[in-house]
């Protein structure tokens, strides 16, 4: 969407399921904040322009607030570590990084995915190359369903390989492997 609001000519070409335990906001337990209303005049660590904005903007409007009632904090890779840091006050965080956390710091809920909206990933490209080369489109879809089935019959082996990239536990991306669609 944020391409097309930019006026770039795209076309849609598929939508993941819907990965409503991939991730969630949360707040260190001990912090005082216990709805989405205490976020006023918190900072928040998220990935700005995700599906991290998306969760966060209709829960702050459901609680009465607005963007400008927060101080949004555009954190990516080093998110956790800031998090646990206490850099920032509240964090929307995503598996498998959430994994780290759970297990060095009581957290708190403050907002599911789980009902909120679906989280769903799209793939798309410029209508010029989805209208000029068809053959390869349909072999990258074809490559892209391929490679889901064997995730998800090789959680281990394809945990490793994202170990291998990044140097996460493989039980964290084990874990966030399982949890998407």
């Amino acid at each position: 969407m944020t391409a097309q609001a930019k006026g770039h000519d795209i076309v849609y070409l598929a939508a993941s399921g819907p990965r409503v335990e991939n991730g969630r906001l949360v707040v260190h337990a001990d912090s005082g904040i216990h709805e989405p209303a205490d976020l006023k005049g918190k900072r928040v660590g998220l990935g700005h322009g995700s599906w991290q904005t998306t969760l966060l903007l209709p829960a702050l409007e459901k609680a009465g607030l607005t963007w400008s009632d927060i101080i949004p904090v555009d954190v990516y890779n080093d998110a956790a570590d800031r998090f646990l840091a206490r850099e920032f006050d509240a964090w929307v965080g995503s598996y498998p990084f959430l994994t780290a956390m759970e297990q060095q710091t009581e957290l708190r809920e403050l907002i599911p995915t789980d009902g909120l909206f679906s989280h769903r990933s799209l793939w798309f490209t410029s209508r010029a190359f989805a209208t000029n080369h068809p053959t390869e489109l349909a072999a990258i879809l074809t490559a892209l369903n391929a490679a889901d089935s064997w995730i998800r019959c090789h959680l281990s082996e394809a945990a490793a390989l994202f170990t291998a990239d990044d140097g996460r536990p493989i039980a964290e991306w084990e874990h966030a492997l399982a949890t998407r669609p």
